[in-house]
């Protein structure tokens, strides 16, 4: 019996051994056909790299089969009462297509002009960010993985609004290094997550936008939120920077509404301020996280097939909570 337990246990390690090398192989090599990839589709026309990418998209969607299933599984918790299991399904997929369109089009960003200037961009809200800029006040701008959201950062900066974004650093440094690149090239100052608080109140009181994406569940400081009818623990950070600094906190996103075309909205200026009970027109930070949470879902339910249903929003409950403080002490 022991024999066969020593054996059970040895074959488990041998898997894991084997598991770990296969992904140490793919994190070292992995990055090379995506670099051929990258070069070939950035030299072509944007229609043939958003065909291509846009069909990748799509066979990524029944190839990674456990984002699939967690893309069904969130779609049927925010539309389960209002859409059939056919149209559930057929929205999971085209939020795949709509990445490989999203990457397509940020393969293009180092063309500068000759690939901006012929977008079509609807942004009725401009005057909202010029009457900030001429009143020299940076802001801090929420967003969502809505539509192409890298899109978004760098059409603002090519308009010669001061952008600035939060990044996430990446797993891999060669793939850090290509995405600040392609994010510079579209005229947007990026920021690793983690840089400092004085750096953040630099921007602000520069008066540039510092660029946020509050639609993604958080290991940070946070609060749960009501999200699509059930509570999901969202980042703070935003609402606390703009009532520690006194820059408004503005909501904002992009939509795409063609092959070239795109629409951004700016849904919200509002201010925020520490005092729980604000009575200057103000919200307090809780009221402030729910209303960018309302915004968000909102545009999301506008364009449904056009967010990242694949992330895993509501992975963070409040056990787990417990448990990573607990793990702390």
């Amino acid at each position: 019996m022991t024999d066969r337990s020593d054996d059970r246990t040895e074959s488990r390690a041998g898997v894991l051994r084997v598991t770990g090398e296969l992904r140490n192989l793919r994190r070292r090599y992995g990055i090379y056909p995506l670099c051929l990839l990258r070069r070939l589709l950035s030299r072509v026309p944007l229609g043939v790299s958003r065909t291509v990418l846009g069909f990748l998209g799509e066979a990524a969607y029944f190839v990674r089969r456990r984002d699939r299933a967690r893309s069904l599984s969130n779609l049927l918790t925010a539309f389960g009462d209002s859409l059939r299991p056919k149209e559930i399904e057929r929205l999971a997929g085209l939020s795949y297509r709509n990445l490989g369109y999203s990457v397509a089009e940020f393969l293009h960003f180092p063309r500068g002009d000759a690939f901006f200037n012929r977008l079509q961009v609807d942004f009725p809200d401009r005057d909202i960010l010029d009457r900030l800029v001429r009143e020299g006040r940076g802001c801090v701008f929420v967003t969502a993985h809505v539509g192409n959201w890298e899109l978004l950062a760098a059409w603002l900066a090519r308009q010669g609004y001061p952008v600035n974004v939060l990044a996430r650093p990446t797993r891999d440094d060669r793939m850090e290094r290509i995405l600040h690149a392609y994010r510079t090239a579209g005229g947007v100052k990026v920021h690793w997550r983690g840089v400092s608080t004085r750096e953040m109140f630099r921007i602000l009181e520069n008066g540039e936008a510092l660029g946020i994406l509050g639609d993604l569940d958080t290991r940070g400081e946070g609060v749960f939120i009501p999200f699509f009818g059930r509570s999901a623990y969202t980042q703070v950070g935003a609402a606390k920077l703009a009532a520690r600094t006194g820059a408004p906190l503005v909501t904002g996103f992009i939509a795409r509404t063609g092959p070239r075309s795109h629409k951004i909205r700016v849904t919200r200026c509002l201010y925020v301020s520490e005092d729980p009970h604000p009575g200057d027109g103000s919200v307090d930070v809780m009221e402030a996280v729910r209303i960018y949470t309302d915004e968000i879902e909102s545009w999301i339910r506008k364009y449904p097939d056009q967010w990242i249903w694949m992330h895993a929003r509501w992975k963070t409950t409040p056990e787990r909570i417990a448990r990573r403080k607990a793990r702390q002490k």
